[in-house]
């Protein structure tokens, strides 16, 4: 993803780090932290006997309060230190990442700095793409000789699916009034205090304040490396045993074959620009079929009708609404993140829709946006219920089969939504559970709490399995039709129920928990991706067949009864 350049300037930065002396404080930082920490949060033999002390005899019991008041009073000293040192640690680091800009730039010329901070941050978005992209390849025992083959076509299913075929794409115009992380970049993030990096709106600005002007090189780094084929199958073969789990003596395809099917699996999940993106990333917008198809047969829609709809759905109206959709998206993680103080405010005031606000006007901003929100979500349910109903209609009219095909389609789809909001609930009920527990003392009340939300998060994925034992997959590129979706979701044994009588939970169990939602929550994503994509092709066939017969729309149809 980086020219040579580029990767100069990220070597020269972190080389760069080992010429500073402040270097050294991190090995204190981290010895202080840990004592702090097994001082504040720990608990040893110590408190254990004064818990029991407390239980033998009244006269004992005071001299016991008493010592542990003293000891409450020392931790929460320890514990305001323990901050203040961490704190002023991270101040220094975003320094320190100053610092080595500075030096990167000295080697490499300003730019290479900036564009290595743009391009490794959309390498990392194609990384993880790529990731989920193997993972599903390993699904079908394709395990690739060069993972870093997959990178670019990851990058260019990114640029695709965001619309945006210039996403981390360099700039084309380079020198020091060039701005590559402009206004709003920057501006908002984890608050500054907590931050171990600098926002890449600050770097830039660093990295060019003396601006160093450097003809850049465009070769690849590859060519430093002797032997680059032996490198890539060593860092691939350890990406899977570590990451994915896999055995040592798997078998190891050419990466050609696995990029086949990985595109295989692109073309199924990579949705027409004719939509406009209305599609992306959301579920269908249909609760219950048979009540839609009742009402239909009341009030029936002619061939003519049907048609002349769906030609006026997918138009520039239909473009520009769906910008101002995700818009709205974007405002709501805004607001959403500024309410919760996962983001903070650089200035005293919102800059908000062109307006000026307090950081008091949030609460009733997101208010605002959410009623936004759910009126897009009637908005899209109206338009996903019309144009099943055309499709419908149309299918019946060529074919019952073909008509009962696309209904079977839909039903499946609502199956596998409905499991997949049950996994996901589970995952915000783990992380929540994950979240409270921290890094402190639990008492018995708040262990419980843990240990009950954690069962329910298990008790939501044993549901969600169950359920899938009387689901059939349909027939999808990569997939066996008919296979259960029990058996595809999940080969291993489901991790076991926790007791709720039990005063102790082993971190291997939480871990299997985790990793079990994890991998549940993204096949049942992969099969959302793949089963709407099959049924949007199947509804553009059916379309097809009408434009290129006519006639077909000719008579009465047939629509099979609600069954």
């Amino acid at each position: 993803m980086l020219n040579l350049s580029e990767f100069k300037a990220v070597l020269a930065h972190e080389f760069g780090h080992f010429s500073q002396r402040s270097m050294k404080l991190s090995a204190y930082v981290y010895v202080a932290n840990k004592v702090m920490g097994d001082i504040i949060y720990g608990r040893d033999f110590m408190d254990d006997i004064l818990n029991f002390a407390k239980s033998v005899d009244i006269r004992i019991t005071i001299v016991v309060w008493v010592f542990m008041g003293v000891l409450w009073l020392v931790r929460k000293g320890l514990e305001l230190l323990f901050k203040a040192i961490n704190i002023f640690s991270l101040s220094l680091g975003r320094q320190m990442e100053f610092n080595a800009d500075r030096i990167g730039v000295s080697v490499a010329g300003s730019d290479a700095m900036v564009h290595a901070l743009l391009r490794s941050g959309f390498a990392d978005q194609a990384f993880r793409q790529m990731n989920a992209d193997l993972w599903s390849a390993a699904d079908h025992q394709l395990y690739s000789r060069d993972i870093f083959h997959h990178q670019l076509p990851a990058a260019d299913l990114l640029r695709r699916r965001t619309k945006n075929p210039k996403l981390g794409e360099r700039p084309s115009e380079r020198g020091q009034a060039v701005e590559v992380f402009g206004a709003g970049q920057g501006e908002l993030g984890i608050p500054l205090m907590w931050s171990t990096h600098p926002s890449n709106r600050d770097r830039e600005k660093n990295a060019k304040d003396i601006y160093l002007s450097a003809e850049p090189d465009e070769r690849s780094p590859w060519l430093l490396f002797k032997n680059p084929e032996a490198v890539r199958f060593e860092v691939s073969k350890r990406f899977y045993e570590v990451y994915l789990k896999v055995a040592p003596t798997v078998h190891y395809s050419d990466a050609v074959n696995v990029q086949q099917f990985l595109d295989e699996e692109y073309a199924e999940t990579t949705y027409a620009d004719e939509y406009h993106g209305f599609y992306d990333n959301r579920y269908i917008e249909i609760t219950e079929l048979e009540p839609m198809f009742s009402r239909w047969q009341q009030a029936p829609m002619s061939h003519d009708q049907a048609i002349r709809k769906y030609e006026a759905l997918f138009g520039e109206p239909m473009q520009a609404w769906v910008k101002q959709h995700h818009q709205r998206l974007n405002d709501h993680d805004l607001l959403a993140g500024l309410k919760a103080k996962t983001l903070e405010l650089k200035t005293s005031t919102l800059d908000f829709r062109g307006e000026s606000h307090p950081p008091s006007a949030v609460p009733k901003l997101l208010e605002k946006v959410l009623a936004e929100l759910k009126e897009d979500q009637a908005h899209k349910a109206e338009i996903d219920a019309l144009v099943l109903r055309i499709h419908r209609q149309l299918a019946y009219q060529q074919n019952p089969l073909l008509g009962e095909d696309l209904v079977g389609r839909y039903r499946f789809h609502l199956g596998v939504q409905s499991l997949h909001g049950q996994v996901m609930q589970a995952a915000h009920e783990t992380n929540n559970a994950l979240a409270y527990a921290g890094a402190r003392e639990l008492s018995q009340e708040e262990f419980a709490y843990v240990r009950d939300s954690l069962g329910i998060a298990q008790k939501r994925l044993a549901d969600a399995l169950a359920e899938a034992e009387r689901v059939r997959i349909p027939a999808l590129s990569n997939m066996t039709p008919g296979e259960r979706l029990r058996d595809f979701l999940l080969q291993k044994s489901e991790v076991r129920a926790l007791s709720f009588s039990q005063d102790s939970i082993d971190p291997m169990w939480i871990q299997a928990l985790t990793a079990q939602t994890a991998e549940l929550q993204d096949k049942l994503r992969r099969l959302l991706f793949k089963n709407l994509g099959a049924i949007l092709a199947m509804q553009e066939r059916i379309r097809r067949t009408i434009h290129e017969n006519p006639a077909l729309l000719m008579g009465d149809t047939n629509i099979a009864p609600v069954t």
